[in-house]
């Protein structure tokens, strides 16, 4: 009866830092893409106003993060690319 519940408490561990470890995983891939993003359109299009890029920052969708990683690998202009994301941005704060 104490094995079992051993091996049940190891098994919820192993669950519990599975789960952990992924998230910790998916957080950094999130990171990563805003800060691919933001250096893409420094590197395109030079200045980067401030309000963007803590905009861009806090996007937490990675799918919608992976639409502004091509948004800004083939947009014309930081213009064009503030424009077409701007419905997935949030508002800068004042």
């Amino acid at each position: 009866m104490l094995e079992s519940r051993a091996e049940e408490w190891k098994n919820m561990f192993l669950a519990e830092g599975m789960a952990k470890g992924r998230e910790e995983k998916e957080q950094q891939i999130t990171a990563l893409q805003k800060r691919r993003i933001i250096q893409l359109l420094e590197k395109r299009f030079g200045y980067l106003p401030p309000c963007l890029a803590v905009s861009i920052e806090s996007v937490s969708d990675p799918e919608v993060l992976t639409e502004f990683i091509i948004l800004a690998c083939t947009t014309n202009s930081l213009q064009d690319f503030e424009l077409r994301s701007a419905a997935k941005l949030p508002s800068p704060r004042e």
